[in-house]
């Protein structure tokens, strides 16, 4: 998922971190670290696996002192996470992110669907039928990435509330 989200509520928590002293921004910058890592770690946990690609391509890294950032970065990703069709649903404080895949056909996606029936075993006869179910209905969401941001936030929110109570001791 190529594009940025902004955490409403959280930009106030930010702005306190970037105003730490320079000893406290390196810890602080750890724990963020830290947080994009779990988000990493649980979206992998919680991803639907066929052949590893979408776990695979899970990947949290450092981007500067104090930012970190954890991406899903399949081209499917929204598809999986959100549904297509009649059967998407998106949270209403991601729906203007997720409003950039609306039309957009995944490339691939009949030979990703044609694979697929073989692996697990649908006679080739059915095959027809099943691509266009899934073209004319689309698929059920399986979150596995964004449902991660309320507890990755708490937890980072706790730990540097942690760190920074255990300095006034």
């Amino acid at each position: 998922m190529p594009n940025k989200v902004t955490l409403k509520g959280f930009d106030e928590f930010q702005r306190k971190l970037k105003a730490l002293p320079p000893q406290l921004k390196k810890q602080a910058g750890a724990l963020v670290y830290d947080a994009a890592q779990l988000w990493e770690e649980k979206a992998k946990q919680d991803v639907p696996v066929d052949q590893g690609r979408l776990r695979s391509l899970i990947t949290a890294k450092k981007v500067s002192e104090m930012t970190s950032e954890t991406v899903s970065a399949a081209d499917y990703s929204a598809y999986i996470e959100w549904g297509t069709k009649s059967r998407v649903r998106v949270p209403a404080e991601l729906a203007s992110y997720a409003q950039q895949w609306k039309g957009v056909t995944a490339p691939g996606g009949a030979k990703a669907i044609y694979e697929w029936c073989m692996r697990v075993g649908i006679p080739q006869n059915a095959w027809v039928f099943v691509y266009l179910s899934i073209m004319r209905n689309g698929i059920h969401p399986h979150p596995f990435f964004f449902k991660q941001m309320p507890f990755v936030q708490k937890q980072l929110v706790s730990d540097i509330e942690f760190m920074l109570n255990t300095l006034d001791k």
